[in-house]
């Protein structure tokens, strides 16, 4: 199980397989590919006792192949050795590394140079089963009529190497903080939340299972378990599955960088109204109000049996709760009960959640000003609140400001939620630049705070993380602001009067931020990730966008390198700082 992969497979093993190549078609003496590979351990690595003799993989018809550029479906021989001890048996396969190739299930092994090519395609959105249907028939053609295999064994060896991609991909050692935005580091002032429901997959193989956990598995152990089951699926056994294993919803981890979280990570998916079918859902009741009395401490749900029927039929008139006439104190409070649910659950009143039907819920994506994505999480249920509340407080430094479509049930749901929290971020706020006011119009504030460090001085000092103190940023201190992009604020009425207090607008420096970049990297993810995503099991979903998040930020912060690499002098280098800020220094003698 300790199979992994350098994250840049090296010059000398690319160039190892093409001199083998070479060697192969020219027909020379030495240097060619052997005929038969078998493994070079003679101890059981699980165990420590003796292997067995080579033997032909258990099920095999013994007819494997080479697949490279220049020999494709060279035909060798496989085969394995089984530990001798009755109570482990671990079968150890070929580890060809040093010829350049991976072993996919003892049947074919794949050139390097080819599962690199099928990488780029996959970062640029090509079903990567479409990438492999179309390199495995062009292959297929450098052969003579009578050599080519059959339709069926080519659609055989494809599903083998589809399963093989993904391995590949998961054994290659990356870090998730070497793909933070450079700019921002872990420290980003602005991050613009947005949820995807068309990036979403099949329901088999998710359990919808309430748990007494207190937080998700750890990203890294989440990841190892997929790995476990990927390395024993195609080099440990000849499974043609796809990949599919059951996890719990509460499990799943918010994908977040280890140097980007918090102490504690939060997955409250099944704290959620569970909706599987419906594809939207909207109410015509506003939970303003109710929140407005619970923050102004002037409602205690729990005091509501105390109140006279006409006290408790006002409150319903302004929550805009439709009674009939015939209604009873009991009925009343049920109806508020209710509606206080809604805010618990993450429902927002003024802006319906969509959903794919009989499909997960899609993801949730942070990403900062530069396209960098900070969070995501995978939903098992129909998007809500709770979402965007989940990775916000998962991360070691919540954003000063936080963009998104749903600011005012974000806030009122996080002020219910983890109230203390709350009030050490916002006060009696609400996530606004000021106290929201019934009958009382906004004005426009100045908040230095939401400035863009880019527009800062570069010599701005900040404090070691070690003297931040518990919900501070190192840049803004504590307070934080939860407004709306200038899209949805436009175009998507409100219920309340009090929600007109998240429009960005009414700070003197909304300027110098963009609101619509959520929305633009949606529309990017959706164009890459949604041509085959719901075919996906969930095993193969999470990875999808696990991958598709890292390369993306790849991308993002290797551009921002180049652009720096430009301004450097003689003897100075880029580095990362405590931060991981990218900053230029001298180089070190």
């Amino acid at each position: 199980m300790d199979r992994s992969l350098p994250s840049i497979i090296p010059f000398e093993i690319l160039k190892a397989a093409k001199q083998m190549d070479a060697a192969t078609v020219l027909n020379a003496k030495e240097g060619t590919w052997p005929l038969i590979f078998q493994p070079d351990e003679n101890i059981c690595r699980a165990c420590e006792c003796n292997l067995g003799r080579p033997r032909r993989h258990p099920g095999s018809s013994g007819k494997s192949y080479i697949l490279t550029n220049s020999n494709p479906f060279y035909a060798v021989e496989i085969y394995v050795k089984i530990c001798t001890n009755k109570n482990c048996k671990v079968m150890h396969q070929v580890w060809p590394y040093k010829f350049g190739l991976f072993n996919v299930c003892d049947k074919v092994l794949v050139a390097f140079e080819i599962l690199l090519e099928w990488r780029e395609y996959f970062k640029r959105g090509v079903p990567i089963s479409s990438a492999i249907e179309s390199k495995v028939e062009a292959l297929s053609k450098h052969l003579m009529e009578d050599q080519r295999l059959s339709d069926g064994q080519l659609k055989y060896l494809q599903n083998l190497l589809y399963n093989g991609f993904y391995c590949f991909e998961i054994i290659t050692e990356r870090c998730l903080n070497n793909v933070i935005c450079g700019v921002c580091g872990v420290i980003g002032q602005c991050y613009l939340g947005d949820g995807n429901q068309k990036n979403c997959c099949s329901l088999t193989g998710v359990n919808n299972v309430k748990s007494s956990k207190n937080s998700p598995v750890p990203l890294e152990d989440f990841l190892s378990s997929l790995k476990r089951d990927w390395i024993e699926k195609v080099i440990f056994s000849n499974d043609l599955g796809t990949g599919r294993r059951d996890v719990d919803a509460v499990d799943v981890p918010p994908i977040i960088a280890p140097a980007m979280r918090g102490p504690e990570v939060y997955n409250t998916e099944m704290e959620k109204k569970s909706i599987y079918l419906n594809q939207k859902i909207t109410t015509t009741k506003d939970s303003s109000m109710l929140h407005h009395y619970i923050v102004e401490k002037k409602l205690r749900m729990g005091d509501l049996d105390t109140y006279d029927l006409q006290a408790l039929k006002s409150l319903a008139e302004q929550c805009k709760i439709d009674l009939p006439s015939n209604s009873t104190k009991s009925f009343i409070i049920a109806e508020l009960h209710s509606l206080y649910g809604e805010l618990l659950h993450g429902n927002s009143p003024c802006h319906g959640f969509g959903k794919v039907k009989g499909h997960t819920g899609g993801f949730y994506h942070f990403v900062c000003r530069h396209g960098c994505t900070v969070a995501s999480k995978f939903l098992l249920l129909q998007e809500s609140v709770r979402d965007a509340a989940d990775l916000f407080l998962s991360l070691k430094y919540p954003p000063t400001l936080f963009i998104c479509d749903t600011p005012c049930g974000l806030a009122r749901h996080m002020d219910l939620r983890c109230a203390a929290i709350a009030d050490s971020f916002w006060g009696d706020n609400a996530g606004c630049f000021e106290k929201p006011q019934l009958n009382r119009q906004p004005s426009t504030v100045s908040v230095p705070d939401i400035v863009p460090i880019e527009f800062r001085p570069h010599d701005m000092v900040l404090d070691n993380p070690d003297q931040i103190k518990e919900f501070h940023h190192p840049i803004s201190g504590k307070r934080r602001y939860v407004v709306g992009d200038r899209f949805h604020t436009k175009t998507d009425p409100h219920k309340s009067p009090l929600c007109a207090y998240h429009d960005i607008e009414l700070c003197e420096q909304a300027t110098s931020l963009k609101t619509s970049y959520q929305e633009s990297e949606n529309h990017r993810k959706n164009f890459l990730r949604l041509r085959s995503s719901t075919m996906q099991s969930f095993s193969v979903h999470f990875l999808y966008n696990y991958l598709m998040d890292y390369y993306n930020n790849e991308q993002i912060v290797q551009r921002q390198i180049r652009d720096l690499k430009k301004s450097l002098n003689k003897g100075q280098e880029i580095v990362r700082d405590i931060y991981y800020r990218f900053n230029i220094q001298s180089k070190q003698t």
